[in-house]
């Protein structure tokens, strides 16, 4: 499928550009003051096309958006119209031009799937406020008595959010609207995919209807679920393609940045992980961050060599790379709301070294189809050294990582007939193998090494 050829790059609309000089429908923040929970920075579709060349630049083939129907918050997923564009970020016109092009350029576009909530506005719910057992919205949320009240909460929402109610997936109109509703975005503006929000919180039964009326009305989308945890039960079970792979960013930050691990360690958990994902490792999502996450620059702040072996562990283990928007510059900050900073457009303020290690990585990833579709074979684990090849084929990628003190000579068997090596990260050259042995000699603390039969 297309998308283990994807590198994906995720934008928070709200925060990406300004391409409209003026709304005129909300007040607006500064573009550089600081991200809260509720202010507005004025980003919309039209900014990202202005910066579609910085897409280009980086080498990205897929867009993911942060939702962007119609809501009340920045965030926007308090959804209150499924089947409109937010104002503030275009209209559904617009949009159509935004998909055509995107595809002219070669790039394609996955929505953010809010399906097991909407917002405490959306007319539905405001009905079943205003006219209780009566509304013929009753059933399609989870209430416990009337009034609707807050405080307690009575009435079943995402993560105890009051203005987050959930939808009752045992009520049959509700999986007809929301089906209804990504068919319309699917069938009509011809999107690639969908991340489906909180995918854990909704029955297995709605995702088998979604995914066979998804792939029904396109059999290439792409679905992937946000989930936080093991996902080898939804693969077992047929229904996604891919998910957010937070198992990874455990093991890698406690390999790179805790330091509770070492090498022997981290390659054990990378194989488990992959023995219970099977061949949907090289589907899954390898981020580093996200809107729900502290920014790796933050979280490596004071380790930038180990910031950078994260990054090429993201690129050269089997997955898809998920780049957060900002992160190939090193753009700062904290939990949420510190996380969804504007992206600040002005190159002088910018990590240039960073931004070129991604677009170099970018570049390996399109050159080789051994980093995206190649098996995974743990070579050598020697304290806080790893070593692994990626196969394609005849196409043989061997990485070495060093997280520890300069090392002696290291030899380790390569499983390949290849009497020669090409380094090809981070300067060229070849090297010879010993049979099917490799030796490498005086690698650095916290320094990697990619080479590639000749």
């Amino acid at each position: 499928m297309w998308f283990e050829d994807a590198i994906i790059y995720q934008v928070f609309p709200d925060r990406f550009y300004k391409g409209t000089s003026t709304q005129g429908k909300t007040t607006l923040a500064k573009w550089e003051a600081s991200p809260t929970t509720d202010n507005f920075s004025g980003g919309d579709l039209r900014g990202i096309l202005v910066k579609i060349e910085h897409l280009q630049r980086l080498g990205i083939n897929t867009l993911l958006l942060n939702p962007i129907f119609k809501a009340a918050t920045n965030h926007r997923y308090d959804i209150i119209n499924y089947y409109q564009i937010d104002s503030l970020l275009g209209s559904n016109d617009e949009f159509r031009e935004f998909m055509k092009s995107m595809h002219q350029q070669g790039i394609r576009v996955i929505l953010d799937g809010v399906f097991n909530h909407c917002g405490i506005n959306h007319p539905f719910f405001q009905d079943v406020i205003e006219k209780e057992k009566a509304s013929p919205y009753r059933d399609w949320f989870e209430v416990e008595g009337f009034p609707i009240i807050s405080d307690p909460l009575n009435y079943q929402t995402c993560g105890g959010c009051y203005y987050l109610p959930k939808f009752n997936f045992d009520c049959a109109s509700v999986q007809e609207y929301l089906l209804d509703a990504a068919r319309y975005w699917t069938v009509e503006y011809h999107i690639d995919g969908w991340r489906l929000d909180s995918a854990q919180r909704v029955p297995p039964t709605f995702w088998k209807s979604f995914q066979a009326e998804m792939r029904r009305l396109n059999p290439n989308i792409f679905l992937s679920a946000e989930l936080w945890h093991d996902a080898s039960q939804w693969f077992n079970a047929g229904i996604f393609d891919s998910a957010s792979n937070y198992p990874l960013r455990e093991v890698l930050f406690d390999f790179l940045l805790h330091e509770t691990i070492d090498g022997e360690d981290f390659l054990y958990e990378v194989q488990r992980l992959y023995t219970l994902l099977g061949e949907n490792a090289h589907s899954m999502l390898n981020l580093l961050g996200c809107h729900d996450t502290p920014r790796i620059a933050t979280l490596f702040e004071r380790k930038k060599a180990r910031h950078t072996l994260a990054i090429l562990l993201q690129f050269c283990l089997p997955g898809i790379p998920h780049i957060y928007y900002g992160d190939e510059i090193g753009l700062p900050g904290a939990d949420d709301p510190g996380c969804r900073h504007t992206m600040p457009w002005n190159e002088k303020e910018w990590d240039i070294d960073l931004f070129q290690l991604y677009r170099d990585l970018t570049w390996l990833r399109r050159q080789y189809r051994a980093l995206r579709a190649g098996s995974f074979t743990p070579l050598r684990a020697f304290n806080q050294m790893i070593a692994f090849k990626r196969t394609w084929q005849e196409e043989e990628i061997i990485f070495v990582l060093n997280r520890g003190k300069t090392t002696g000579k290291l030899t380790f068997p390569t499983h390949s007939n290849a009497q020669k090596w090409k380094q090809i990260y981070p300067e060229r050259n070849l090297i010879e193998a010993m049979g099917n042995m490799l030796s490498i000699e005086g690698l650095e603390p916290d320094q990697a090494r990619i080479f590639r039969n000749a």
